[in-house]
């Protein structure tokens, strides 16, 4: 085998947590992308591990294969998109494999259906080349070796819903692409661009229009010898385009510059949040010193006189006095 890809079923692999897979259905991209680390970096990983440092515990559904870019580079594995032909992308997947590189490669879900008919996409781990015109691949759904003629694989990726591979090897971690849509991601890993438009919270995609077509976003990246400006990209949710601006550093450096000044902004509008709520619990302090006070002052009242309390009495008006002074606002 070109690739030593473990067998790993993503409906029963037990995860690091001792449990099942709680999104065992949904898991063929975790699963498939953890049988490559495991090959390649010669450590244990399981598909559950992999889903719940994505997308958190619990978190069940579809899984985009960009959301692990991040993960992998943690690893020091390259993730690479490709997006092409049938033909070209299977024969581009043949010569990574034949390189040590699996691939992660997309059939319809319903793929042993004559045509396949669901708009439901499935990942499988590409990793050996038996001969000129056959290609096996681990499929996560069961743990088993697919091994099918090239001319299968084309049909079955031009028939899927999703169109593109993603290459797997070791190497320098690629671009970070946390925070970005799977456009702007793709876009940044095929140009090695650097975001710089994240946000305190790590998004480094914005919305900037909304209008009955959808949501308009943006993102800014670091100047490049590709991009010696730096680039922001625009994507029009209505068309799906994505459309980049090749001089916009100014335009990025002055977003930078009002997100941190809004950072300041709203650590100033905490602290004077935290300042009044002082204030306030000193107010109720004071308020029942007046209790206390005015419940003392009836005591003496009525024992003070006969109990010889005067000095005590003198105090205690004097203490009145001081804290009448000190009015709550």
């Amino acid at each position: 085998m070109k690739v030593n890809i473990p067998r790993k079923d993503q409906r029963s692999e037990i995860g690091a947590d001792g449990r099942p897979p709680e999104d065992g259905n949904q898991d063929c991209v975790p699963t498939a992308l953890a049988a490559m680390a495991q090959a390649l970096l010669g450590r244990p990983f399981t598909g559950d591990g992999f889903h719940d440092s994505a997308y958190g515990q619990g978190y069940l559904g579809l899984q985009n294969p960009a959301r692990y870019v991040a993960l992998m580079a943690a690893n020091g594995l390259d993730m690479t998109y490709l997006d092409d032909a049938p033909a070209r992308l299977v024969a581009r997947a043949v010569a990574e494999i034949n390189a040590g590189h699996p691939v992660l490669l997309a059939i319809p879900s319903d793929w042993g259906a004559n045509p396949p008919r669901s708009q439901f996409a499935h990942m499988v781990a590409g990793c050996d080349t038996p001969d000129a015109n056959t290609l096996v691949a681990m499929n996560p759904w069961g743990g088993f070796y697919q091994s099918q003629p090239l001319s299968w694989w084309q049909d079955r990726l031009a028939r899927c819903s999703y169109q593109g591979i993603w290459i797997v090897k070791k190497g320098t971690p690629m671009t970070d692409t946390s925070g970005l849509g799977s456009g702007f991601a793709a876009f940044a890993q095929a140009h090695s661009l650097t975001c710089v438009s994240r946000d305190s919270a790590g998004r480094g995609e914005h919305t900037y229009a909304q209008d009955k077509g959808g949501a308009s976003t943006f993102a800014a990246f670091a100047p490049t010898a590709e991009f010696p400006t730096g680039v922001i990209l625009y994507y029009n949710q209505g068309t799906g385009e994505i459309t980049p601006n090749k001089a916009p550093w100014v335009a990025a450096a002055l977003w930078n510059r009002g997100e941190a000044l809004r950072q300041q902004a709203d650590q100033a509008e905490s602290d004077l949040t935290a300042a009044r709520q002082q204030i306030t619990q000193l107010q109720a302090q004071v308020t029942q010193l007046h209790t206390q006070v005015t419940e003392l002052q009836q005591q003496l009242g009525a024992t003070g006189g006969a109990d010889g309390n005067d000095a005590a009495d003198q105090a205690i008006k004097a203490l009145a006095t001081a804290l009448a002074a000190v009015k709550p606002s």
